[in-house]
């Protein structure tokens, strides 16, 4: 909220006491006179990722065939016949997830991707 000036206080509920809400972050949150209340996330469990994700996985930053990849081989087949399929070899989509040691990938926030 640009150009807000007051007090600020965040209300932890049973979550992380340690969490810190900076300015400029995107929280959710409501106004009630000078305070602005925050809905702070759900905290990672203690091997410090979310819930509903193995210990010891690791963050990867991989491509994946999705709807922009879906939509680029669909026009160019419009244009280029049955060679521009070549385009899923070579997906345009990205996305961070999850890899477990038994090679099961999760999003951020916990959902298993098939």
């Amino acid at each position: 909220m640009p150009g807000v000036q007051g007090r600020f206080s965040k209300d932890l509920d049973d979550r992380d006491p340690s969490a810190i809400v900076t300015f400029g972050s995107k929280v959710q949150g409501e106004l009630d006179g000078d305070w602005l209340k925050v809905v702070l996330p759900e905290p990672a469990t203690a091997a410090g990722v979310p819930a509903g994700i193995p210990a010891n996985s690791h963050v990867v930053h991989e491509k994946y065939v999705g709807p922009n990849t879906k939509m680029f081989g669909l026009g160019g087949c419009l244009l280029c016949g049955c060679l521009a399929l070549l385009i899923f070899a070579c997906p345009v989509d990205e996305r961070d997830v999850y890899v477990a040691p038994n090679g099961a990938k999760y999003t951020l926030s916990g959902a298993r991707i098939q």
